[in-house]
């Protein structure tokens, strides 16, 4: 079944791609010069598709809880810090960056089913949040 809804997906890839690039570079603007967030940096000249739009805030844990009672959908996503892991012990070194990273990144939605009213939100949204927090 997923096969089949990923095909499908498929005859759609521009249409949805573009999507994903006009919401990522809509938060991209809005949230650049958000006091305590840092946003997603690319190398020049290169064109991102945005499949996640991924910010970084010291208190990520209060920037999701503020930003899920606004109705704002967040995740931390799939990415961990496995540098202490049981598994890595024989290979274990210090990863202060993973460490850092890890404990503030956040993902914000960026999928290309939002409505540019839903947009609007979530900008506002992490703006207001991001002003609580200070």
């Amino acid at each position: 079944i997923q096969a089949s809804v990923g095909m499908k997906q498929l005859d759609r890839i521009e249409e949805l791609n573009g999507a994903r690039v006009v919401n990522g570079h809509a938060l991209d603007r809005a949230l650049q010069d958000v006091s305590g967030l840092t946003t997603p940096k690319y190398p020049e000249k290169s064109e991102p598709i945005y499949m996640s739009f991924v910010v970084h805030h010291k208190d990520r844990k209060g920037l999701e809880k503020e930003l899920r009672k606004r109705g704002v959908d967040t995740t931390t996503g799939y990415m961990n810090d496995l540098s202490d892991h049981e598994l890595f012990m024989d290979y274990q070194k210090n990863c202060p960056n993973a460490k850092k990273a890890n404990s503030e990144l956040l993902h914000i939605p960026v999928h290309p089913n939002l409505s540019k009213c839903d947009l609007g939100h979530i900008i506002n949204s992490v703006i207001d949040s991001c002003a609580k927090l200070g």
